[in-house]
């Protein structure tokens, strides 16, 4: 008589990266019960984040990197639904080189490569010096470029040389999102979400605003690649999250009950 079948290698999901999806936890009283969830399917949330995890990013392959105790790991899925999470939910997640750094401070994607850049003293990529802008605060873009933040100033730099003027953006930022030519930049300007644009070239334009957040108290937000934002809010007591569009259109599309204490997740 045959023996059972062996025990498929658990493999990495795939997620859309051009999508925002729902970070949240099955139990509030531990600190590794956490899920990732699509809206559209909110009964079946990805599990297996361990205690700890930080910085949980998209890449633009779909795969999730995060970083845990100074090292950054490939996250791999252990089941979904609401039972069967693991013991050791980082077993089978993958560790991903970062050489020379012993303990990884912080890291960034790059939206065309997937490269990871990465902290620890300095800034490198795959084991070699990043030339880096003399801001503070960078995210990596497309062909070289980077976004920087100096304050309320944003500009472009390409390997660290800036490209244009700088631009006040007025507001605090709930996301930057990188593309092939710029950056989305979704943004909080008093009680409104607004949404700009920052070219390669380094010039600011303003999108719009996402009318339909007025009337929610918003945490914060992400947007994904066709301009559609997505806001964690509180609303009447309930903990939900927003489908919003340019042109005025709002729904809720998940609220808070198995998994709580959302957040969102993008590249």
């Amino acid at each position: 008589m045959p023996g059972p079948a062996p025990t498929p290698e658990p493999t990495p999901p795939v997620l859309d990266p051009s999508r925002v999806y729902v970070l949240g936890t099955l139990d509030e009283e531990r600190c590794d019960r956490d899920v990732i969830v699509d809206v559209e399917r909110p009964d079946a949330p990805w599990f297996g984040l361990p205690c700890g995890h930080r910085l949980p990013t998209l890449r633009q392959d779909g795969q999730l990197v995060y970083l845990h105790e100074g090292a950054l790991r490939l996250f791999v899925a252990d089941g979904s639904g609401f039972e069967g999470y693991p013991a050791e939910p980082m077993a089978n997640d993958l560790a991903l080189r970062s050489a020379p750094c012993d303990r990884v401070l912080t890291f960034a994607l790059e939206p065309d490569t997937g490269a990871h850049v990465y902290a620890c003293g300095g800034w490198f990529r795959a084991g070699a010096s990043y030339l880096t802008p003399s801001t503070a605060q960078f995210l990596p873009g497309a062909a070289d470029h980077a976004l920087t933040l100096d304050g309320a100033s944003f500009g472009v730099a390409r390997r660290g040389a800036p490209v244009g003027a700088a631009s006040v953006v007025p507001g605090i930022p709930f996301h930057v999102r990188p593309h092939a030519d710029g950056f989305r930049l979704l943004m909080r300007a008093g009680t409104l979400v607004r949404l700009y644009d920052m070219s390669l070239e380094g010039t600011l334009s303003e999108l719009g605003d996402y009318a339909g957040a007025s009337g929610y108290a918003v945490r914060g937000c992400r947007v994904d690649g066709e301009d559609v934002a997505f806001c964690v809010a509180d609303h009447e007591g309930r903990e939900v999250v927003l489908r919003l569009t340019l042109a005025g259109a709002h729904r809720v599309v998940f609220e808070a009950g198995r998994v709580r204490s959302l957040g969102l997740l993008a590249m």
